[in-house]
């Protein structure tokens, strides 16, 4: 049983407790893409609990009970590197609240502009790294990162360890596939290479294992095994095509398919979140994040918009075509990042998780790095909770926090995972948790 261990979803045969005694694990997904939004196309109308999702947001509508849309949020610690060209500054700083380390002292006070660096790497961790430290505790996996687009990420580097110190993800889905799915502990011989010697499948390597397990199961874990063994066959079928198990893995995807290429985001957005959420009803992992890492020169091909126009790349295009052509292929592609992030909502509702799913019993977090991109505008980010964290947050609102932080915001969202700070990132932009939040 010990290696297909590893690969089920969250079991109570196997977590030794009933979730009526302990509840379902703690999770977080944090899911961000670049350039930020055109906020008047994303922005709802109403009130807190009758709000109206229109243009950019409308494809949450059938989430819209498990949201949590926020307003009025900004990234104060930007501006404190005062040499940075704005995109560095806005992405080391999102998800940390920190300055580059290259602006600090050594005893970690703020350098005068004239001795700042015009660029460098956070001098702190980014929030899902120290909500990982608590709740991915004896996981395969601290956090599981999954970069659509490629992993050259340059000034869109957001996620960190600690200070100087980068969190790089991957963008291939097969090697993720290996990586999350095929090993053995105890042995040094995984099951993917074992599949390449006999043409067998990851499944038909464990199946002995995952029978034995099955019959002494009750009914609810049963069902719940059986669903997990149908989907690690699909996605199996999916990435592999049959007959070439004895060698390296051929792609079951279009021929020419790149993951390192924006062209595909299409594809690899699709079949990372299917990845993303399997490690994590696996229970491999307690944390993951998918980011879009290409911000400066997508071109969203599978959409039939004209992208990026006149202009020369993406980024001009978001700096330059609001009012003069552009604004409905923008909206166009912000809708699509919106439809990704609806099929991550998907994906997670129809897991069980317990008595809910595992929408429910987790917190997602969607954000960018600007709010208006055209001006390297870090006030009032597009960011939006989904799940209620199993019943820890209250669901279905749209809520404004005019001149509060995302430091608050991510305060709040470790007092949700139990843990009881007063502050996050940069303290001197520190006020609390927001209320209604935590």
């Amino acid at each position: 049983m010990g290696g297909a261990a590893l690969t089920l979803p969250f079991l109570e045969y196997t977590s030794g407790r009933a979730y009526a005694q302990a509840g379902p694990p703690q999770r977080l997904v944090v899911f961000q893409h670049p350039m930020g939004m055109v906020m008047d196309a994303w922005r709802p109308q109403g009130g807190e609990r009758d709000f109206i999702l229109h243009d950019i947001l409308a494809p949450l509508e059938p989430y819209r009970d498990q949201l949590n849309i926020i307003e009025g949020l900004s990234n104060r610690v930007a501006p404190l590197n005062q040499l940075s060209d704005g995109h560095n500054s806005a992405a080391r700083s999102l998800l940390t609240c920190m300055p580059f380390h290259e602006s600090l002292s050594a005893d970690g006070r703020l350098l005068p502009a004239s001795q700042q660096s015009d660029n460098g790497l956070a001098a702190g961790p980014s929030i899902e790294q120290v909500i990982a430290n608590d709740i991915s505790v004896g996981r395969r996996f601290k956090t599981v990162d999954f970069m659509i687009g490629g992993t050259e990420i340059g000034q869109f580097q957001i996620f960190s360890a600690g200070r100087n110190d980068p969190v790089i993800g991957t963008a291939d889905p097969r090697v993720l596939f290996d990586r999350l799915f095929s090993e053995v502990v105890g042995d040094d011989t995984t099951p993917i290479a074992m599949i390449r010697k006999k043409r067998a499948s990851v499944l038909d390597v464990v199946r002995k294992s995952y029978e034995g397990l099955s019959s002494r199961m009750g009914r609810e874990d049963r069902i719940r095994l059986e669903a997990h063994t149908t989907k690690v066959r699909e996605l199996e079928q999916r990435i592999f095509s049959g007959g070439q198990m004895c060698s390296a893995p051929v792609v079951a995807l279009q021929p020419g398919y790149n993951p390192n290429d924006s062209n595909y985001d299409d594809v690899s957005a699709e079949i990372l979140i299917e990845e993303a959420v399997m490690a994590l009803s696996c229970d491999l992992t307690r944390v993951v994040t998918l980011q879009f890492t290409n911000g400066e020169g997508p071109r969203f091909p599978w959409l039939g918009v004209n992208i990026p126009g006149q202009w020369s790349n993406w980024h001009t295009m978001i700096h330059e075509a609001r009012n003069i052509g552009g604004r409905d292929a923008m909206v166009a592609a912000m809708t699509w990042y919106t439809r990704m992030f609806a099929r991550l909502l998907e994906r997670m509702a129809t897991v069980t998780d317990g008595s809910a799913s595992l929408l429910e019993n987790s917190l997602v977090l969607w954000v960018s790095d600007f709010g208006e991109g055209d001006a390297h505008n870090t006030e009032n980010l597009p960011i939006v909770l989904a799940g209620g964290l199993g019943g820890r947050l209250q669901t279905g609102r749209y809520l404004k926090f005019p001149g509060r932080s995302t430091g608050d915001l991510y305060t709040s969202l470790l007092n949700l995972f139990g843990n009881p700070a007063t502050c996050f990132g940069w303290g001197d932009m520190c006020r609390g948790p927001l209320p209604g939040i935590a």
